[in-house]
């Protein structure tokens, strides 16, 4: 039986892999007691149900579905996709009936609060630390993270502090993973992406996503990390990737906390297996 590898994110707060079963867990320690309480993250993506998922977005797959239907294959210029585990969104815990995971309320908490990035940003590295899509620190030159204009920066309840939840995780995971992180890319307009069709999203996206020049030599033939909170349609991700790819960069993988899900393939994952798959 292999021990469940692990990432120290405070004093007394790990964040742990167990490989066996298929879950990150995050788990506090107490010195007094001589205990340790864990919490399941979430379970990974290659051991969620049937173990099917789609190598190009992450997202799990039904056995009866050969082509995944929740990406467009023709706009598709990342090389592959790592995520923690599933992102749940509303509509898939109201009208499937799942609980969903403690990840999706950590990535929500993020919006908010900064202080939960140490957590995913441990969990994100484990993934590439552990090789969990088969993607390890040997394959990445560089990390860098989605952007934000500086209008859409999230505002810190706590202390007021503006942050980018995607350059939080970015420096937590290249950190633990020490790896080298640079800002390849600048957002030079606000863009609001919810409830616009996945055509549309790709339009609005090249418009306002621009390499930084002055980055060029870095990116030309690496192997280039891209890193952001959730992967929904992709959109952001590959055009993101097209770019870099147009200035020589020879690999880009995403690495996300969490694969947003999609209605149709989860329920038919849940017909098809009986219950809920991130339960076990």
């Amino acid at each position: 039986m292999s021990r469940p590898s692990c990432i120290r994110v405070r004093r007394y707060t790990r964040v742990c892999m167990d490989a066996e079963k298929g879950y990150l867990y995050e788990v506090t320690l107490d010195p007094r007691r001589r205990r340790a309480r864990g919490r399941r993250l979430a379970r990974l993506i290659p051991r969620y149900a049937f173990g099917c998922y789609c190598r190009w977005c992450a997202h799990p797959l039904p056995r009866s579905v050969a082509v995944c239907p929740a990406h467009s294959s023709d706009r598709e210029y990342l090389n592959r996709t790592l995520a923690v585990g599933l992102y749940y969104t509303d509509s898939v815990k109201t009208g499937i009936g799942l609980l969903g995971n403690l990840l999706t309320d950590y990535i929500l908490a993020l919006k908010q609060r900064r202080s939960y990035a140490s957590v995913l940003g441990a969990a994100m590295a484990l993934v590439v630390r552990e090789k969990v899509y088969g993607i390890g620190v040997e394959d990445i030159d560089v990390v860098t993270f989605v952007p934000k204009h500086p209008s859409e920066l999230k505002m810190d309840e706590e202390n007021e502090v503006r942050y980018n939840q995607a350059e939080l995780l970015a420096r937590a995971a290249s950190k633990h993973l020490r790896l080298r992180l640079e800002r390849l890319v600048e957002k030079t307009a606000p863009l609001q992406l919810r409830g616009r069709g996945l055509h549309e999203r790709y339009k609005e996206s090249k418009q306002v996503y621009h390499v930084l020049e002055e980055q060029a030599d870095i990116i030309r033939d690496s192997r280039i990390l891209l890193v952001d909170d959730v992967r929904t349609t992709g959109a952001t991700g590959n055009t993101i990737a097209a770019l870099l790819k147009k200035h020589g960069a020879r690999r880009v993988y995403l690495l996300v906390a969490g694969r947003a899900t999609y209605y149709d393939l989860v329920k038919e994952i849940v017909e098809e297996y009986g219950g809920d798959p991130e339960i076990g």
